[in-house]
């Protein structure tokens, strides 16, 4: 059986990025102002490919197509990232 040979999108010159930042909370429910007090932020983990960065925000899409499409947004506030790694693929 022959292998069919796999066709990728051509490379993006936008570089792939791992990005850990603080996250917001919400809950809706009832709560008293102890357990309120006691919760914290949460650590979210963002991969994708760096669209633009500017002095207040990163932003990611995690997906691009063939025709020049970009889908998947984060916008991160830079006061949020702890920290952000490139990542290097080679296709």
């Amino acid at each position: 059986m022959k292998k069919k040979k796999q066709q990728f999108c051509e490379k993006t010159k936008y570089p792939l990025y791992i990005v850990i930042w603080k996250d917001h909370i919400g809950d809706s429910s009832w709560k008293t102002a102890e357990e309120v007090a006691k919760e914290k932020h949460v650590l979210a983990h963002s991969i994708g490919y760096l669209l633009h960065q500017d002095k207040e925000s990163v932003k990611l899409c995690n997906t691009y197509t063939s025709d020049k499409g970009y889908g998947g947004l984060d916008l991160i506030l830079k006061s949020c990232i702890v920290e952000m790694y490139e990542i290097e693929i080679n296709l």
